[in-house]
């Protein structure tokens, strides 16, 4: 009996185990999607600036830093 109950014991822990893994894997995906998200504003940003500069002719240097 002592044997199935640590056999039931391990399998309880390898699925809290996965369950971590799943959970980290998640955080990480969203991580990246929201770093992805920031990169592409940040491009949206660097190319608005270009577009307002080169089609507008508005000097954006003024209001930068």
């Amino acid at each position: 009996m002592q044997k199935h109950q640590n056999t039931l014991d391990n399998y309880k822990a390898y699925q809290a185990l996965l369950k971590k893994q799943r959970i980290y894997r998640r955080m990480q995906w969203a991580l990246f999607c929201t770093m992805l998200f920031v990169v592409a504003l940040f491009a949206l940003l660097l190319l608005n600036i270009a577009f307002v500069e080169t089609f507008l002719k508005i000097d954006v240097s003024k209001w930068l830093w």
